[in-house]
């Protein structure tokens, strides 16, 4: 599977961090530059992050091609830290509500290794340092895994 431009454009096309934001009641991080995430394997796959920061995309990867994404369907090189939306928990292939997938989940191959990435936005002019910015996108997490 290769990455597709939908999702991932938004990312690269206009997304920088200086620092990683939330302005909402659940998932505020105003100072948080980056998260520890955790992957727990069972009968699904669960992802989970402390703190409990509001992200605006979440992706799982296989050797740099993108075999899940979700994001909020708005997320653009305009968008603003109001496309943090997703909440932990989450788990692999059910899409939390106000959120869409690109591409849908495909199948997990047991014994197989994976990557979790967070992203998050950030407003404008921000001074937390993160993990890699891209415009005023703000690089939360990368995780591997193996199913």
């Amino acid at each position: 599977m290769t990455r597709r431009p939908g999702v991932l454009s938004a990312v690269a096309l206009g997304i920088s961090c200086l620092s990683c934001s939330d302005q909402g009641p659940k998932g505020a991080c105003p100072t948080a530059s980056s998260v520890e995430a955790t992957v727990t394997v069972g009968s699904s796959v669960v992802f989970n992050w402390e703190p409990n920061c509001a992200v605006a995309l979440l992706l799982v990867e296989q050797n740099g091609s993108d075999e899940w994404a979700i994001a909020d369907p708005t997320l653009s090189n305009t968008s603003t830290e109001a496309v943090n939306k997703i909440l932990p928990p989450v788990t692999y292939g059910q899409v939390p509500s106000g959120v869409d997938e690109d591409p849908p989940s495909s199948a997990l191959v047991p014994g197989q290794s994976y990557t979790l990435v967070l992203w998050k936005l950030v407003p404008a002019g921000s001074t937390v340092q993160c993990q890699q910015n891209i415009d005023n996108a703000c690089l939360l997490a990368v995780k591997a895994f193996q199913r």
